[in-house]
Parts: structure tokens; sequence; C-alpha cells
């Protein structure tokens, strides 16, 4: 099935459920095939919320394509592998074709292992152009790892958690003691903020620092604070409903 006809039927059955809506006081939408439940909620004044949620590894494969060529450094000494550790489409690999040989196509990981995974790493990217709020974020701010996301990942959400005000920088970066929050399809803006973290291992350190901060201070980074948080977000939009 191509990915193109998987958005057709979504969309497709999207629609069909949305003819079943009549007396909803609230929608909550958890893809973008829920856009035609979002958009009968609009019509109907009625309150939604919408997470979006997608891996597009595809597009994820590109952005670190040209991130490799745009860092400059010597891959050899400051990033002996880089592991793509998740589900794969049929392009990625060749998209991943004429990479450099330390790139590896690791795959699906059970939840158990993942944490070894990520303590061995420096550094956490997710590039993704739609997502609600991917929790390998959280995942990997508790094992200490900075994060680098893009606008749409719910990645600022937790970044957020600090209670500090983000530095701008250029490019329309977002600096927060933990990570880095950068415009989505900006592979620029990515490799900016790999540059600052291998040229300044004392930021990196600070960084993770920072990052086990979150955790260890118990700020909601579990199922419950999140069940807790989307009551009182259903609360709030009932309250300014009615």
């Amino acid at each position: 099935m191509t990915i193109k006809f998987q958005a057709f039927l979504h969309n497709l059955f999207g629609k069909a459920a949305s003819r079943y809506l009549e007396g909803s006081t609230l929608v909550h939408g958890w893809s973008s095939s829920s856009e035609p439940a979002v958009l009968w909620a609009k019509q109907n004044n009625v309150p939604f919320l919408l997470e979006r949620s997608s891996a597009h590894m595809t597009v994820q494969c590109q952005l670190l394509s040209e991130e490799y060529q745009q860092l400059g450094l010597h891959w050899a000494n400051t990033h002996p592998d880089v592991g793509l550790v998740g589900g794969a489409t049929s392009d990625t690999p060749r998209l991943l074709t004429g990479t450099d040989e330390r790139v590896k196509l690791i795959g699906h990981i059970p939840q158990a292992k993942l944490a070894d995974y990520y303590r061995n790493s420096n550094v956490f990217v997710i590039a993704s152009i739609e997502e609600g709020l991917a929790y390998v974020q959280a995942q990997a701010l508790g094992c200490g790892l900075p994060l680098i996301c893009t606008t749409n990942t719910g990645g600022e959400d937790l970044l957020r958690m600090s209670g500090v005000e983000p530095v701008n920088l250029e490019m329309d970066i977002q600096e927060y003691p933990a990570g880095y929050v950068v415009p989505v399809r900006n592979s620029e803006a990515i490799a900016f903020c790999l540059k600052i973290l291998s040229n300044h291992p004392e930021i990196l350190q600070a960084k993770r620092e920072s990052a086990l901060g979150i955790r260890d201070a118990g700020m909601g980074l579990n199922w419950s604070s999140y069940a807790q948080r989307a009551i009182a977000a259903y609360e709030d939009l009932h309250l300014k409903q009615f």
C-alpha cells in the first residue's frame, strides 16, 4: 500500500466517521485523518483539540542527509555512529544511499531496551513536520539527552517545564536550558545547534544536567500528569463554551 493511497483511505474513513458526531460536545482528533471531524466541530461551534502525529521517517532522513553535509565536522572524531532507531519506510534505504557508512538503520527496538540507546547517545534530534507530543522526547530528556526538536513536535512544551524563558537565536531558533526548538524543514538550523553542542562540550554538559533536572524535579513526565493536564484542558474548553 503506497503512502498516497494510505492518506486517501484515512481521509475517506475520517469523512465517514464525521457523520456520527451529531450531539458531541467535544471533539478530540489524534492525527491528520481527524481533520474532517475537526472541520465539523468548527462548523457546529463545538470545542475541539487536535493532536497531529506521524513518523515522517522519509522527511527526517532527507534532513539528516542535509545536516551531515552542512556540519563540516570530522565525524570519525565527533560522531563515531549515527543510528536511526525506529520504523522506516520503503524509501529509507534509497534516501540513505551515498551517506557515510557510520549512518546505520537500526530499526525497531523494544521499549525495555530503548534506554540503553538513549544513554549511549549525546543528543536527541526529532525533525518531524507533524506530531502531537512525541513521547520519545520525554524518554530522551529522562535519560539526560539534550533535545533538538521542531516547532511541530510538542517538544517545546517539555522544554518549557524548566520554567526558564527561551533565548532567541538566529534562524528563528529558540534555546532552552535542556535543548533547542527549530523551524520545520530547516536542516541548517538543526546543523547549527549540533555544531554548538559538538564544539562546546561545556554547553552539552549543562544541557544534559538540565534535561535530568526536568526528570528529577518531577515536572510531569508521566502518564498520570498527562491525564491531569488533558482533563484540565477539556474543562477549560467547556467553561469557555458555556
